[in-house]
């Protein structure tokens, strides 16, 4: 049983998401001489009382208020308020920008974004932003600035790019034998700030270092939590593989020309098709869309106004160009049925978007391809709906044959939205704070665009609902494993590396707090319209770095902007009571009915902070999930087989077993449970010596090997959670559990 998932962790999985290649001038940030000056925040709070300051580790993140005497008009004089701002935000000698996009919301403010370089390769999670107001005063800017060394990287030390994927193709091999990966030919280098093993004055200790990076298939993209069709591989020039994380897109491809794909659109006119279509009720009702002829009278499904066609995914998986892909009336007889369906909300959510001055996916109008019937490069049918990205000029949407997300506008909006933040952030840091809040910025423009169309009359905020399968509850979100407020049932605290099997810090979980904070707002007064133009503006202020107080004070900033400043003490309130206006670190409070149990690691070697983990069973329950899911019948047990019985019970772990990581920089494990009796496992993955993956237990004294010989061992204790209160675990020993 060594291969079941349950005894493989995946390894270390970086931050990183594509490299952005916009050429531009580059920003030398120090002053002349060596002569000290005073601080350059302290200057901007003697300017302005009442700036607001968001701080990360010392260093501000976002600034608000009257930050600058020059009138921004244009990119120049963008480029010099970013010369004075951006020592504030920690640049020096070492920091060089490039600019990239400029966004304008429908308020009239303009948003000029920056990247970090070094050595001309980027820094992928670090932006600068400055926004501006329509008469050119700069009101805010948020940034995350890489700190750089004067060490520069010795370029002869470097391996080759062949020698590098090998080494990434090696270790996926190694690392999960039982999923196929394929690589694509994209490839990318960039600097990236990383974690490194090792603790300093109980902070995690980062280097930074030049990466090749690789993509391939998501093996586990078609379950239920991963939408991210791809993996990026990250392997230093030194030949050492970090690891992988999840992406849509295989590199960034924003600096190549569109002309190749708007040759799909030429020599074509615009015309609709009507007929039926049968949704998942099994009823019938007719519907328009636009379709596109050529010279020969071939009839194509496609939009030439919006520049959108459909295509088929198999095809486009075994390299086939959007040209030959395209559905057209020669080789269909008749449109896909949900594909059709599809297309028309696309088509609606284009639309939404559009008369918010965003055209296209992008914001520049950029044509898309909405693949039918989603399968992998194994072409397999996939069970999701998902943006994959933007590849030879065209951004990738599929929709499956699998399911009845074609039908749900919310879903539809998701996606779409996921492509309009990728471009307003440049980048998305898909873990942690940063990955939740880009997911739950596509669950709340999906329903704000949902309830926009009078396309539901769901009073839940459910997410799918039209599917006849709802996935998410924005209203509730414990009833889908997700919080409402840091520390409530299912929070899961920042991790310091990332696997699947933890959502990568939670992004798909954590999500439920600013879905939280969106169905509040509603709930308490403010009306769809009202936040529709709340969090247009918010879309607009993201950078790959705006966690849970950033995003208190964007929402804030966002309201101001948007002429909501009547709910700026209701979005404070909400805010505060979510836990954004607080270090995530800091736990609220138990939920009714619950408590929490609480640890630090054990002191023992060759553990590292992000990668312990806590097991916490209810016996009772686990009995339960098992007789109920049909997987156990008491009376055959004494005839069933060992080895069966044995994939029984940890199917029912996995299904009932609740797990908890240790916080990286604290080291505590702490978790939210319902009271009760509950039965305890401390875990690490380890590695055999045959490469093989598995686990270990701690069972006061030492790490005992879960398939070895000694498993009898195994270290466990049994505590009782109280209402209201917190149960510590000795650090000493699990053996020695106390309240």
């Amino acid at each position: 049983m060594r291969n079941h998932p349950f005894y493989r962790l995946l390894f270390v999985l970086m931050m990183v998401l594509a490299v952005f290649g916009s050429a531009a001038a580059q920003l030398d940030m120090l002053s002349d001489g060596n002569e000290e000056k005073p601080s350059a925040l302290d200057l901007l709070k003697d300017r302005d009382k009442d700036l607001v300051v968001v701080q990360q580790d010392g260093v501000p993140t976002w600034i608000s208020g009257n930050l600058t005497d020059i009138i921004v008009k244009d990119a120049d004089s963008a480029w010099k308020a970013l010369e004075e701002l951006a020592p504030v935000m920690g640049a020096d000698e070492n920091t060089e920008y490039k600019p990239d996009v400029i966004l304008e919301d429908d308020s009239g403010y303009t948003y000029y974004t920056y990247i970090q370089f070094f050595n001309n390769m980027s820094i992928i999670d670090s932006v600068a932003k400055l926004i501006v107001d329509p008469e050119g005063h700069v009101a805010a800017v948020t940034a995350k600035v890489t700190p750089i060394t004067a060490e520069e990287y010795d370029m002869e030390e470097t391996i080759d790019e062949g020698t590098a994927l090998q080494i990434a193709m090696d270790a996926v091999k190694e690392n999960d034998p039982d999923h196929e990966y394929v690589f694509t030919d994209d490839m990318d280098a960039a600097f990236l700030s990383i974690p490194v093993e090792g603790i300093d004055d109980e902070k995690p200790v980062t280097s930074m270092k030049a990466f090749y990076i690789f993509y391939s298939n998501n093996p586990v993209a078609s379950n239920d939590k991963h939408d991210m069709p791809m993996l990026a591989h990250y392997v230093t020039m030194t030949g050492v593989y970090v690891g992988s994380q999840p992406c849509t897109v295989a590199g960034d491809k924003t600096a190549m020309s569109a002309a190749d794909a708007e040759s799909v659109f030429a020599d074509k006119t615009a015309d609709t098709w009507t007929g039926t279509v049968t949704d998942h009720n099994g009823k019938t009702r007719e519907i328009t869309v636009p379709v596109m002829k050529d010279a020969k009278g071939v009839t194509w499904l496609g939009d030439l106004e919006r520049k959108i066609v459909v295509a088929e995914c198999a095809d486009l998986m075994q390299d086939a160009s959007v040209a030959e892909a395209m559905l057209n009336s020669e080789r269909n007889k008749t449109w896909p049925n949900k594909v059709l369906m599809a297309y028309e909300n696309y088509i609606k959510v284009w639309d939404f978007y559009n008369e918010l001055g965003w055209k296209g996916p992008d914001g520049i109008g950029s044509p898309m391809v909405i693949m039918n019937n989603y399968v992998d490069r194994n072409l397999d049918p996939v069970d999701n709906a998902v943006y994959i990205g933007f590849d030879e000029g065209f951004h990738l949407f599929a929709t499956s044959e699998m399911n009845d997300y074609c039908e749900a506008v919310d879903v539809i909006g998701h996606e779409f939205t996921h492509a309009v933040t990728g471009a307003a952030m440049t980048a998305n840091l898909y873990l942690n704070e940063y990955g939740a809040i880009n997911e739950a910025m596509s669950d709340i423009m999906g329903n704000i665009i949902e309830y926009s169309l009078g396309a539901t009359d769901d009073t839940e905020w459910l997410l799918a609902e039209n599917s006849g399968k709802a996935i998410r509850s924005m209203s509730k979100p414990n009833d889908y494993q997700q919080p409402t407020f840091v520390g409530d049932l299912y929070w899961v605290p920042k991790a310091g590396s990332y696997n699947e099997m933890m959502d990568y810090g939670g992004v798909h979980t954590n999500s439920g707090l600013l879905n939280s904070v969106a169905f509040r707002l509603y709930k308490e007064g403010m009306t769809i319209d009202e936040l529709r133009s709340l969090f247009s503006g918010v879309i607009c202020g993201l950078t790959p770095s705006t966690g849970n107080k950033e995003m208190g004070e964007l929402l804030q900033f966002s309201a101001k902007i948007s002429k909501l400043g009547q709910f700026s003490e209701l979005i404070k309130k909400v805010c505060t009571e979510v836990g954004f206006g607080i270090d995530a670190d800091i736990l609220l409070r138990a939920p009714e009915g619950s408590g929490r149990l609480v640890m630090y690691l054990p002191e023992t070697e060759n553990l590292d902070r992000d990668k312990g983990m806590l097991m916490v069973m209810n016996m009772e329950e686990i009995l339960l999930n098992m007789l109920f899911s049909g997987d156990l019948n008491l009376d055959g047990m004494e005839d069933m087989d060992p080895e069966m019985m044995a994939e029984i019970m940890i199917m029912g772990l996995l299904n009932s077993a609740k797990m908890a990581w240790a916080d990286y920089e604290t080291g505590m494990v702490v978790m939210t449970l319902p009271e009760g009796d509950y039965t305890l496992m401390f875990m690490k993955d380890t590695e055999a010596s045959d490469g093989s993956s598995g686990m270990a237990a701690w069972n006061g004294k030492q790490w005992v090997d879960m398939n070895s010989d000694d498993a009898g061992s195994l270290g466990s204790a049994t505590v009782h959670v109280q209402s209201g209160c917190e149960t510590w675990v000795s650090n000493i020993g699990l053996d020695e559990a106390f309240e």
